[in-house]
């Protein structure tokens, strides 16, 4: 069976180390495997049919595993009877947050509320709230909207400043703080202090990938030094860190936030960190995660 394999330009000079596997691995199960990028396709009609090019040629193919998040280029690959991984239906649900909770709704996931909207608006409906792109990113892509000045300041952002089709966002309340929260903060690290305070916060921590990660706590400022290593996949690398840093905590016998010290965060920041470091270095996000016996080696 002929398939191919499409990644957007910058993912792919991002992670290739991981396309390059895939590639790899379908070719030892028998598959004749091409790595693509979206932009080397060009669109042409041919007798009244809207066909994808690759070197000038109509793509003649069984399959194509479709990484580039675009439902669009989905639908033109279903249109030229090629079976699409994941199909367009799957790819635009899952890469557009307002679809996702929709989804979620119609299977009776609990979801946090989500609605659209348009950096366009004058005002955010309420405060705090959390501002996202509706695509499938995340990181600098998601904020904490406290106030009005807030907004202002996300507004003359680069992701307030998008217009056009592809500028669309969502907006959710804010999670009380007993959750997950991930959020890009605006104002950076001078920001902290104030929002910790506002909404009880005791430990914040930011994670830098080979940087390390940073902890606020009571007023300090607590840096762990990352470790140099050749990124695999990413995958699970968050998840890694996370489960690392409070597995250690609970190795401590804490239980409720009054009970952390400096030197325990200290020492559940490198644990977590020494998680996420092994945990890009193997191929896929569950077997990749690190055992205790694995992370306590390396930090020896």
């Amino acid at each position: 069976m002929k398939g191919l394999v499409l990644y957007n330009k910058a993912d792919l000079e991002a992670g290739p180390v991981f396309a390059e596997r895939l590639i790899r691995h379908g070719r030892e199960m028998g598959f004749d495997m091409t790595l693509a990028r979206k932009e080397d396709l060009c669109r042409t009609v041919r007798e009244g049919k809207l066909l994808l090019l690759l070197d000038g040629q109509p793509l003649s193919l069984d399959f194509a595993l479709n990484r580039t998040r675009d439902s669009y280029l989905g639908a033109l690959l279903e249109g030229q009877g090629i079976r699409v991984f994941n199909n367009v239906q799957t790819t635009f649900v899952a890469n557009d947050k307002f679809s996702s909770y929709n989804q979620a709704r119609k299977l009776g996931i609990p979801a946090v509320r989500t609605e659209r909207f348009f950096p366009t608006a004058e005002k955010a409906p309420y405060f705090p709230c959390v501002i996202k792109s509706a695509s499938g990113h995340g990181g600098a892509e998601v904020s904490l909207i406290a106030g009005p000045e807030d907004f202002a300041a996300w507004k003359a952002s680069e992701v307030g400043q998008r217009r056009g089709p592809s500028a669309g966002c969502v907006l959710q309340p804010f999670v009380p703080h007993a959750h997950d929260v991930r959020v890009f903060v605006l104002g950076g690290e001078k920001a902290l202090p104030g929002l910790m305070e506002r909404y009880g916060l005791t430990l914040v921590v930011e994670t830098l990938g080979d940087r390390g990660a940073v902890g606020f706590f009571r007023g300090e400022r607590i840096s762990v030094s990352g470790r140099s290593a050749r990124c695999v996949d990413a995958t699970g690398a968050g998840d890694a860190f996370w489960g690392g840093l409070l597995s250690m905590l609970r190795f401590r016998g804490v239980t409720a936030a009054e009970e952390l010290t400096a030197p325990l965060v200290r020492e559940a920041i490198a644990y977590g960190n020494v998680g996420g470091w092994l945990c890009v270095q193997g191929m896929g996000a569950i077997p990749s995660l690190p055992t205790r016996r694995e992370i306590e080696r390396h930090l020896a």
